[in-house]
């Protein structure tokens, strides 16, 4: 995660300037619909995240600040969920990889200041690859 945040940082200073500050909001700060559950995961930021292999379960994260970054796991069970910020659709995210990828930044949404925003994950669960997790939330300030 940390090579993640150096990247972005990185790509923030060249876009938005020198002064921001980034703070990261475990799983635990969402809200979820009931078939997700919260699992202790070594490799997990805080050592949890919450994951659910429903179609429709729903994450969702509300905060004030120029921008947002979901953090998750990525795995060959990994699925497909649509992200929508303010209740707006803006992307469906694929979750899957060869090998297990833990706190990877897999979705990021930049504005030009700072207000009031919720992003929602939303789960496409297949057969094969039903999951969806989240792990944290990085906030732009």
């Amino acid at each position: 995660l940390l090579e993640q945040v150096e990247a972005v940082t990185a790509e923030l200073r060249r876009r938005i300037g020198p002064t921001f500050t980034l703070s990261a909001y475990q799983e635990r700060e969402a809200s979820y619909s009931p078939s997700w559950q919260r699992k202790f995961g070594r490799r997990a930021y805080g050592r949890f995240q919450s994951s659910s292999s429903r179609t429709f379960a729903q994450a969702r994260f509300s905060f004030s600040g120029r921008g947002v970054a979901w953090v998750a796991k990525t795995s060959r069970r990994g699925g497909r969920a649509r992200v929508y910020i303010d209740g707006r659709y803006v992307d469906t995210i694929n979750l899957y990889s060869y090998r297990a990828v833990p706190r990877k930044v897999v979705f990021k949404r930049l504005w030009g200041s700072t207000r009031f925003h919720t992003i929602a994950i939303r789960s496409v669960a297949s057969g094969a690859r039903p999951r969806v997790s989240v792990d944290a939330f990085v906030v732009l300030r």
